[in-house]
């Protein structure tokens, strides 16, 4: 994804933290994070179905599963490293317009952790659904200027 394109990706997830911003005042940051989560779910299920289209119904390997998953994060403007072992797929995220979109609305990292987290936890609940022996966690960038681990297993 060109510079371009990432800039609009930011203001786009920067707007939409901004509407997070507005859920918080005006409903707390339960229901912000809450409402936020449920676009994982969203998210997983269209995963999730594309999985099994192109598996035709089968137990999805590893690398249909890397390759899918790494469609969706380019798409999205992620900037990544994927290193595959056995039945395993790890994302390194170093770059994400969601992150830097939040940042911008005025979350702070620790804020923007749990709405991620949140989010995270809803689409690996909903791939769970679609693919029962797919699995999903994640581990929060540390700092702002680290790198969010996302890993994808096949049990």
């Amino acid at each position: 994804m060109g510079e371009e394109a990432y800039n609009a990706a930011v203001m786009a997830m920067g707007y939409y933290g901004g509407l997070l911003q507005e859920i918080v005042k005006e409903f707390g940051w339960e229901k912000a994070i809450e409402m936020n989560a449920k676009l994982g779910l969203t998210m997983s299920v269209q995963m999730g179905e594309e999985i099994k289209k192109a598996t035709s119904g089968a137990k999805p390997d590893i690398k249909v599963l890397e390759s899918l998953n790494s469609q969706m994060m380019t798409g999205f403007g992620c900037t990544f490293k994927v290193s595959e072992k056995g039945n395993s797929v790890k994302y390194e995220v170093s770059r994400c317009p969601m992150y830097d979109g939040f940042k911008a609305s005025g979350f702070s990292h620790e804020q923007i952790g749990k709405m991620c987290e949140a989010m995270a936890l809803k689409e690996y609940e909903g791939i769970k659904s679609i693919l029962p022996n797919v699995a999903g966690k994640v581990e929060f960038r540390t700092k702002p200027d680290g790198s969010c681990i996302e890993e994808f297993e096949i049990k």
